[in-house]
This record gives structure tokens, sequence and C-alpha cells, in this order.
């Protein structure tokens, strides 16, 4: 589902990624570790095609980003950034950033779209927020949780989520690695970024650690508690 073949990129005189090589089958759930500033997150915006890599290829699916369709299509991804204020716009209301991607997708029932927003909301502990609230009103938290409910409610064939626990509570990060886990068990191929190795371990099929400019595969147990 995600194929990366010797992806390499640098700034200026500062190598990021060296030749790096990925291969995430659908239903694999792949943990991302890594020093901050090491390229995790740049190797997320690749996928997406947010940044092109200066050699190398990138395939999502029939997807790739440096082919003639330029964006992803529809329902294809599902991506969870470090910055939940960033991605969202905070003058619109929870429903309209969750029915956009809806609308996207092809869903023209309002009814539908509104079940679905509502059931997005309950599904990442948010249940009792009113859709017609503003993102401006929320808590960077509840905006994290807003950002993954909008990943997810089109039940995306990859999940990209660059550090999608930073900002909540250990009982809502619990709901968050759950959903994650339940994505990947209904054939997503998903690619969790975080600094919380145990985190990762406790729910990814596979670990990888970006050092160097390269990626090596390490064992749950090789992962600092």
């Amino acid at each position: 589902m995600i194929q990366l073949d010797d992806i390499s990129l640098a700034y200026g005189d500062q190598r990021i990624l060296d030749r790096v090589s990925l291969h995430v089958a659908p239903g694999e759930c792949l943990g991302l570790l890594g020093a901050s500033g090491c390229g995790k997150s740049t190797l997320l915006r690749i996928m997406t095609g947010e940044q092109p890599p200066q050699s190398g290829a990138v395939r999502l699916g029939d997807w790739s980003p440096g082919g003639k369709v330029h964006h992803p299509p529809p329902g294809l991804i599902g991506v969870i950034y470090q910055n939940p204020t960033a991605s969202l716009d905070w003058l619109w209301q929870v429903n309209q950033c969750l029915e956009e991607p809806l609308i996207a997708l092809g869903v023209r029932d309002r009814t539908e779209r509104q079940r679905r927003v509502v059931q997005a909301l309950h599904d990442v502990r948010l249940g009792h927020v009113p859709p017609s609230a503003r993102v401006v009103s929320l808590s960077v938290g509840q905006a994290q949780r807003v950002a993954l409910a909008r990943a997810l409610i089109c039940t995306p064939r990859v999940i990209l989520a660059d550090e999608p626990t930073s900002a909540l509570d250990p009982t809502t990060a619990a709901t968050i690695v759950r959903l994650l886990a339940a994505a990947a068990a209904g054939g997503a191929a998903v690619v969790t970024v975080s600094h919380n190795g145990p985190l990762l371990a406790s729910f990814c099929s596979r670990l990888l650690l970006l050092r160097n400019h390269h990626l090596e595969e390490i064992a749950p147990n090789e992962v600092e508690r």
C-alpha cells in the first residue's frame, strides 16, 4: 500500500534522508521513532506529496505524488498533523471540518453526513461537544481529537499520524491508540510517528528508528521505557 524506494532529501548542506526505502502493507501498523529534527515529519510529508524528494519514488496504492494526478484521490489518505491548530480552520464549526472530506468523497446525503459526524465525535470521546461548536472554542487536546476524527471519518486506506497523542491525557490517548489499531485491523496501512516508544510498541506490529538519515528496524524490547 505504501511504497518508498531510495528516497533522498537534503536542505542545503544538511542531509535529512539518504536512500530511504519503506513498505507498509494493508493492515499493517508501523511505528516510527527518532530524535527531534531527524526527519520523521518530513518523511510523512513526502508520503502525502507535500514535500517532493530530491530522488526516489513514492507510491500509495495506485497513486504517486509524482504522477499526473498531483493530489491524492479522496478517501485514500487520512493525515493527523502534529499541530492541530494549524491543520484546522479555527473559524469553522466542528461539523464543517468533519463534513468537508465526506463531501469530497461524494457523500451527498446531508443526514448521512451528520450521522457520521456524530459517530466520529463519539469515537474520539467528544460526544459532549456540539457539532455546531467553533474550533476556536476547543482546547488544544480537543482540537487534536477533531483532527483525528477528520482523518478517520472517510475510512481511508492509508493513515499517517504525526504525534497523535501528544496533547492528550492517558485515557484519551488509549482511545486514540485503539482507533488506529482498529483502522489497521480493518485493512488500512497505518504509520504513526511518536517520541513515545512504549506507546508505539503497545500497538504497532513493526517499529522503525530514523537515525543518521536511514531507517533501522528495532524490536519492541529495544525500546527505552
